[in-house]
């Protein structure tokens, strides 16, 4: 015998009957309300339980994302099995976010790639938003699957002396994209590895000549002092809870300076602990659900902080005066995940245990 459905009971017909509004009411909880900063749970019990500091944060300004070498704070490293972590990761956001704050920086100017990106649908997204810009990718060991009019693949090196027959007419940007190991490096192989990128990027940018180039910033793990150029070294966002890689905005004509390997490794670690999971009070209205995720971490902050430096320089739009804008861009950026992106966990902020040192 199947259940009717229409059939009340006695307690459902005694509740007594709605009430009709008879004025607009509000629909939800305004995001902003139920937003705290879950990002930032892991400071407290790693610091006898106290709430994490506020800063004061201009997200017009990209100074708070940049690590002074000479005197940001250090920390010396110390295993890590079994503290809890929180903070947010998307590493495709991460990727992408990187691009934009680049770009923004010249957003008519072409870009030169070493190589593919690791997540390749990356050029469709950057080619709607940057509609002036056409990327020239040097890719030798993978078949591109991306089909775009702005988007050139080439089977060569892009120190090839090919190179002069394709190099843009215009003024360029050159972007570094790193190796990916295939399997876990021991010291002295990631040592190596490190030691190689930053030669192989010295002679790429001296020999392309770019007005501006983001390069990956990763040094060696022993006491040694690595000559590499002078530049603004930005601190990563959205990654792993120990991820020690930046990347460096440098210019045509820059020079160099001495970088202290074990000093930049605490540098990061104290990052990762501290900085990373302060409290940034920035200003900006967000109350829209889209960002209900969002909190005042530095990973957030940095995200909004991008995206307002995007909408200024490449749209000539104030972001902060009209941030219906900033909630259709992040739409935009989020439906351009892919399917198969790594499991993210910076929605939920959830507490996890760090197994290893992350080092990419």
């Amino acid at each position: 015998m199947t259940e009717n459905w229409l059939t009340f009971s006695d307690s459902e017909n005694n509740e007594p009957a709605a009430v009709i509004p008879t004025a607009p009411v509000q629909a939800h909880v305004p995001a902003q309300q139920k937003r705290v900063n879950h990002h930032c749970r892991q400071y407290a019990p790693a610091n006898s339980n106290q709430e994490p500091p506020v800063l004061p944060t201009d997200l017009l300004s990209s100074a708070f994302r940049i690590l002074d070498h000479d005197s940001a704070p250090q920390m010396q490293y110390k295993r890590r099995s079994g503290e809890i972590k929180t903070v947010a990761y998307d590493r495709f956001m991460s990727v992408l976010l990187q691009f934009i704050e680049f770009m923004s920086m010249s957003p008519n100017s072409d870009i030169v790639m070493n190589r593919l990106s690791q997540f390749p649908n990356i050029y469709l997204i950057l080619a709607e938003l940057f509609p002036n810009v056409t990327f020239h990718v040097f890719e030798i060991f993978q078949k591109p699957n991306v089909v775009h009019e702005r988007v050139n693949f080439y089977n060569f090196s892009v120190t090839d002396d090919k190179f002069s027959l394709v190099k843009p007419k215009k003024e360029f940007l050159f972007v570094y994209e790193p190796s990916v190991p295939v399997k876990q490096l021991t010291v002295d192989e990631a040592n190596q590895q490190f030691n190689k990128q930053l030669e192989t990027q010295k002679m790429q940018f001296q020999q392309l000549n770019p007005i501006l180039a983001m390069l990956q910033f990763e040094l060696p793990w022993n006491d040694s002092t690595i000559s590499f150029f002078q530049g603004e070294i930005m601190l990563p966002l959205m990654n792993s809870a120990t991820y020690a890689g930046c990347k460096m905005i440098t210019h045509r004509g820059a020079g160099f300076k001495d970088y202290d390997c074990k000093k930049l490794e605490e540098q990061m670690f104290y990052f990762n602990n501290n900085t990373r999971v302060c409290v940034y009070d920035y200003k900006l209205n967000i109350d829209f659900d889209l960002f209900k995720n969002f909190d005042k971490c530095f990973d957030c902050a940095s995200a909004l902080s991008i995206m307002l430096k995007y909408l200024k320089e490449a749209k000539n739009i104030n972001g902060t005066e009209k941030p219906l804008e900033i909630m259709m861009l992040w739409g935009k950026l989020t439906q351009s995940r892919p399917e198969d992106n790594d499991k993210d966990t910076w929605k939920r902020g959830k507490f996890s245990k760090d197994k290893k040192r992350d080092r990419q």
